[in-house]
C-alpha cells in the first residue's frame, strides 16, 4: 500500500528513499541496462530496480515504521540523509587512501612562523 510523500509523491513503505536526476535506462538487444535516448528525469525510488549512474541523494527512516517521523524538528537521529555516487566503494577505497596518508599532513608546512 503506498505511503503519502510530499505533495502527492507515493513510494512503496520502505525504510530508505532515493532521489536521482538522470536519463531512464531501456534494456538492449543482450538484455543489459543502457541510457534511453530521453531527457533526464527526477527518480524517486527504493533503488531496487534502478540504477544510479552519477549521484544521488538518500533518506533512511531511524525509527518503526508504525511511527511518524518528527517533522518539527530540524535535524535528529529519526531520518538520516546523505549522498551517494555511482560508484560507493571506488569512493571509500578513496577515502581510506586519504586516511593512511593523513599522517603525512602533520609533516607539511602551513605558511605558520
Amino acid at each position: 500500500m503506498p505511503a503519502p510523500l510530499c505533495d502527492g509523491f507515493s513510494v512503496l513503505i520502505r525504510q530508505h528513499i532515493f532521489f536521482f536526476y538522470q536519463r531512464p535506462d531501456i534494456l538492449n538487444e543482450h538484455n543489459e541496462p543502457v541510457d534511453a535516448h530521453k531527457d533526464c528525469k527526477l527518480t524517486i525510488t527504493t533503488g531496487e530496480n534502478e540504477r544510479i549512474k552519477s549521484f544521488a541523494v538518500y533518506f533512511l527512516r531511524n525509527v518503526p515504521q508504525d511511527r511518524a517521523i518528527k517533522t518539527d524538528v530540524f535535524s535528529d537521529q529519526e531520518l538520516l540523509f546523505g549522498e551517494v555516487t555511482a560508484n560507493p566503494l571506488e569512493s571509500l577505497s578513496t577515502l581510506a587512501f586519504l586516511g593512511e596518508n593523513w599522517v603525512d599532513l602533520d609533516r607539511i608546512s602551513w605558511g605558520d612562523s
